[in-house]
């Protein structure tokens, strides 16, 4: 769902239904949020950067 502030992504359960050839950053974030508890992860450009997960810098 895109909102304001982002993209709000459920995180599956099932690991299969998470993971997208073409997709291996949001493949690793889901992996991640999964390995945290996590239901929902936000995506968002202004938000703070997680060490654990590559990130790119587009500027």
């Amino acid at each position: 769902m895109a909102g304001p502030y982002g993209w709000f992504v459920h995180v599956p359960e099932d690991t299969a239904v998470g993971t997208w050839d073409g997709t291996p950053a949001l493949t690793a974030i889901l992996a991640h949020a999964r390995a945290l508890g996590c239901d929902h992860v936000l995506i968002d450009a202004d938000g703070p950067v997680d060490d654990a997960l590559p990130w790119f810098d587009e500027d």
